[in-house]
């Protein structure tokens, strides 16, 4: 299914269009399984119809009570009324479930929604940048009063592939995509967690910190 991504905020209903520029692709998850529940509710936890994106909540036996012996981070995680919120962000279409993305992965850029999965899938076309070798994550810049883009990517070798696969990176996103990287930064690993999956938020705060620093003075664009 592809879905305009200027529709893909919170309250919004998905609109389904050709594939394009303007277009995301999403497929189903399936139902819930026995003994549990899903819904998707609005930021006041207001549960919405079909065909509308919001936060995914699960309730079941089988479902966390929380984490060990954190009473603060457990009561974060769960509503009053017992549903735990996922973190993520989909809807219902013909009561089956999709899963449109992280709620902290969803990247506001010139009034559009992007997710940061999509916009390392569309990097993966440029020739040399390969699938779990590329991050892209945001962050407001108070300065600056808009959302800066930051791609972190793989680098082991030469100083001067870096630049050329970074500068072909920042190409290929201002010509697809039609926005430009505020920044392509240079790193050793990206980040994951234990089941594989990147976690944007920790290169972010190194990035922020200035744990980059010196690699980005000798080979950053």
């Amino acid at each position: 299914m592809h879905l305009n991504r200027k529709k893909l905020g919170i309250g919004d209903q998905v609109s389904e269009m050709e594939r394009s520029a303007e277009s995301v692709s999403f497929v189903e998850v399936g139902q819930a399984i026995n003994f549990c529940a899903i819904r998707i509710t609005d930021e006041r936890k207001n549960i919405l119809g079909e065909r509308v994106i919001g936060h995914i909540q699960i309730k079941g036996e089988n479902v966390t009570a929380g984490y060990y012996n954190n009473k603060k981070a457990s009561a974060a995680l769960t509503t009053s009324d017992g549903w735990l919120d996922t973190g993520d962000l989909g809807f219902f279409r013909d009561q089956r479930l999709y899963v449109t993305g992280r709620h902290k992965d969803v990247l506001f850029i010139n009034g559009q929604n992007y997710y940061s999965h999509d916009l390392e899938r569309c990097s993966e076309e440029v020739e040399g940048i390969e699938l779990g070798k590329v991050a892209i994550t945001g962050y407001f810049d108070e300065l600056a009063q808009r959302e800066k883009i930051v791609a972190f990517l793989l680098h082991k070798g030469k100083a001067e592939d870096f630049i050329t696969r970074a500068l072909a990176l920042k190409k290929h996103i201002n010509q697809s995509l039609s926005f430009e990287l505020d920044e392509v930064v240079p790193v050793k690993e990206i980040s994951k967690t234990t089941s594989g999956k990147v976690q944007r938020y920790v290169l972010l705060e190194r990035y922020r910190s200035g744990y980059y620093a010196e690699e980005m003075a000798l080979i950053s664009v």
